[in-house]
């Protein structure tokens, strides 16, 4: 597998908040796999690196979903317990 080929910048832009993301790209087999720095777990392969951008953006999208779920299901969670002591 060769060493970095390419490094981008993808912008995560919500009504909130923009979140700039550091995409590592690499090429192995006639491959390109891409992963994020700084969401372990967001890795693609693609056959070419235009395709492996865009599917690291709708991996990050896919990642603050599942991450955005879980925490208000810990925030109902925390509350019924609360609730559920005062009753």
């Amino acid at each position: 597998m060769h060493q970095y080929i390419d490094t981008d910048v993808i912008i995560e832009e919500t009504e909130y908040q923009m979140t700039t993301y550091t995409a590592i790209f690499s090429h192995s087999e006639g491959w390109i796999v891409g992963h994020m720095r700084e969401l372990p777990g967001a890795i693609v392969q693609e056959r070419t690196i235009e395709e492996a951008r865009e599917s690291l953006k709708e991996v990050i999208a896919l990642i603050l979903e599942a991450r955005a779920a879980q925490y208000l299901c810990s925030i109902l969670s925390f509350q019924r317990e609360q609730y559920a002591a005062m009753v």
